[in-house]
């Protein structure tokens, strides 16, 4: 089979992504490319790429025949469904720019972003989600049109209200503009610059106010043309990401753009959709594969001492395997330099341990974890986890055990990829090499000075901490409306990430935290509080953590706890009130913590935890966490700034 054919089109020869969108229909015509969430029959919607092409540029026509100008804003506030993808097409056609958002929006976040993006339609999914924004659509002057993707049991008014129109109907307009001879998309799309805009997402955002981050076709472009991570035609996919997030979206370019097909999954049915679908790839959050490994670990405490006793070994053998064929090939995490003589003995000394161990591994991998991999379809590739840092004992955890997660790393702002771990070169506890043309330095934040890659420092500054500066053809053109911003983090060609992280003395770039996460405490010790939490968070007594401490004389925590696992250990313990209320709950957490982050632990003293106090409400997608789980920190500072106070007050 050809490379040609293995992998798809040549993104290449496509100028922009309306371009891109024909050639997938062009090389796969009628395969399948998107199928829909199961109903309750458990049957599901499909789309091939002519039929999603075809229906995409009729609503495209159909934009264009109710007003829609090039460059237009055209707001979507929906989840995952087939519809979606048809209406962001359309858009792309007729030559607007999308701007998504999912249905966890509140109502100050749909209202602002439409009103700041000056959003000329709005894309909704059905009467449900309509009614929610007719109740403040007066508030919005640019607002000319309300497309509903489901039109079933709108009310009569609804109908009539010319200013609302089905997705259904807008395709019927689009049919008869072109049998009408009145079609104008091909002529718009084919006119699209590199430098035009594709779409606008605004940023959930950890601090502030959403941010929208204007990213244009070229930047998509360059994510699709050179991807570095093997994806072969006829593959099969799931989607569980928000569609609207910059990291599911581009994947979803990329896959698309190879000829794969995409099966939309949800975290509730997650599990039956990998048996049914048998995927071969996905992407995902750190928190798919936390509750993934939960019930795992849950499973073996629950199974008899025999049962678990070979989890425990087969374990085991798979750590000493893993890791010693991870040294012996250059692929163990590296963040000091080894002398070649001292590389040689690690060599050696791994050689052993791999032939040693090699056939008892073998046959307790057989045993024991080829049934894990058949829960997830027994064809699994790898899944390519992102939008927050994946704990260290889960990456190894699912890698040892021959499920390959390659974690990746980068921002709304660079389209979203900066680095990604690769199958062959897979350097646990790292964010993998530095993505395709682009290029990356580490700067000091305080003074500014470029740590790495600096010749007069040792091995070129790899190794020391600073800041991730990066450049290329996936940074954003800027904040729409929002020069100030923009100024903030693009300076010349670079995007001050405002990560910190190392480059490792294999090349890999490993992340540290950000610089605004950053705790500094009264004695001027700067602290990670990242670290901190997914060490305490490793407890399955502890839903969510948070650490806190600004301007303090030592660190605090306030922590959510799981109340599955209070019940597992004292079934008495069934709610968040019977937790909160429970002394002998709170010396549980209390020495855990006490425990796992001292000095013997490998943390610094000071970043010890001295007091913390319960949460009586989980951390909520769209409140205190991002669509991606990271932490508001701004906004549960505020939320429970009483009680981030009496951690302090009587010291």
């Amino acid at each position: 089979m050809s490379d040609q054919k293995m992998m798809g089109p040549m993104p290449g020869d496509s100028k922009n992504v309306a371009e891109l969108y024909l050639a997938m229909a062009s090389h796969f015509g009628d395969s399948t490319a998107l199928v829909g969430h199961a109903n309750a029959n458990g049957e599901r919607d499909k789309l091939s790429y002519d039929q999603l092409i075809h229906n995409a540029k009729l609503a495209a026509e159909g934009l264009a025949s109710c007003g829609l100008q090039v460059g237009d804003r055209v707001m979507i506030l929906a989840d995952n469904r087939l519809e979606w993808l048809v209406t962001s097409m359309a858009i792309t056609f007729a030559a607007g720019v999308d701007v998504p958002r999912g249905n966890d929006a509140t109502h100050d976040e749909v209202n602002y972003i439409l009103s700041h993006s000056a959003s000329k339609f709005l894309v909704v999914e059905n009467r449900t989600h309509l009614e929610r924004v007719l109740k403040f659509i007066d508030e919005l002057d640019a607002l000319d049109r309300i497309v509903v993707m489901d039109g079933a049991h709108l009310t009569d008014d609804q109908v009539k209200d010319s200013s609302i129109i089905t997705l259904e109907e807008l395709m019927e307009k689009g049919k008869t503009a072109v049998e009408h001879g009145h079609a104008v998309v091909d002529g718009r799309f084919e006119k699209i610059k590199e430098d035009d805009p594709f779409t606008m997402i605004y940023t959930s955002g950890t601090t502030g106010r959403p941010k929208g981050v204007v990213l244009s076709h070229g930047n998509i472009m360059s994510q699709v043309e050179a991807v570095p991570v093997r994806i072969v035609r006829g593959w099969k996919a799931l989607s569980i990401l928000p569609i609207w997030h910059s990291y599911e979206r581009t994947f979803e370019l990329i896959a698309m753009a190879r000829g794969i097909e995409m099966t939309y999954s949800s975290i509730s049915t997650i599990g039956a959709d990998m048996k049914e679908v048998k995927p071969h790839i996905m992407v995902s959050a750190p928190r798919l594969w936390e509750n993934v490994y939960a019930r795992i670990q849950h499973n073996v405490r629950s199974a008899n001492i025999v049962r678990r006793g070979l989890f425990n070994t087969a374990y085991a053998l798979a750590y000493v395997q893993k890791t010693a064929l991870a040294i012996f090939t250059d692929q163990h995490l590296e963040l000091e330099y080894i002398s070649g003589p001292k590389r040689l003995m690690r060599k050696i000394g791994a050689a052993i341990a791999i032939m040693f161990s090699f056939l008892p591994h073998l046959i307790m991998d057989k045993l024991v974890f080829s049934k894990l991999r058949a829960v997830i379809g027994g064809r699994f590739v790898c899944t390519v986890s992102g939008g927050g840092a994946l704990p260290l004992h889960i990456d190894e955890f699912f890698n040892y055990i021959g499920i390959p997660v390659l974690e990746g790393y980068g921002a709304t702002e660079t389209s979203p990829v900066l680095s990604v771990r690769r199958r062959e070169f897979l350097v646990i506890g790292t964010v993998g090499p530095i993505w395709p043309n682009t290029d990356v330095r580490i700067v000091d934040p305080e003074t500014k000075s470029i740590i790495y890659p600096d010749v007069n420092r040792p091995h070129q500054g790899r190794g020391i901490k600073g800041e991730i500066h990066v450049k290329g053809p996936q940074v954003m053109q800027g904040y729409f409306r929002s020069p100030e911003e923009t100024e903030k983090v693009i300076h010349g060609d670079w995007f001050n990430t405002g990560d910190l992280g190392i480059i490792t003395f294999n090349d890999c770039l490993k992340i540290l935290g950000r610089t605004k996460d950053t705790v500094v405490l009264l004695s001027g010790e700067n602290i990670e509080p990242v670290p901190i939490e997914h060490r305490i968070a490793e407890s399955d007594l502890i839903e969510n953590c948070m650490v806190v401490g600004q301007d303090q004389k030592y660190l605090g925590l306030l922590v959510v706890p799981s109340v599955e696992g209070f019940k597992e250990k004292d079934e008495s313990l069934d709610s968040v009130e019977k937790i909160v209320a429970s002394q002998e709950a709170k010396e549980w957490v209390q020495d855990w913590i006490h425990d796992c982050v001292s000095v013997k632990t490998g943390f610094k003293s000071f970043e010890r935890v001295h007091s913390w106090r319960w949460i009586e409400k989980p951390f909520d997608v769209g409140d205190e966490i991002t669509a991606t789980f990271k932490l508001k920190r701004h906004v549960i500072n505020k939320k429970y700034a009483t009680i981030v106070e009496s951690m302090f007050s009587h010291h």
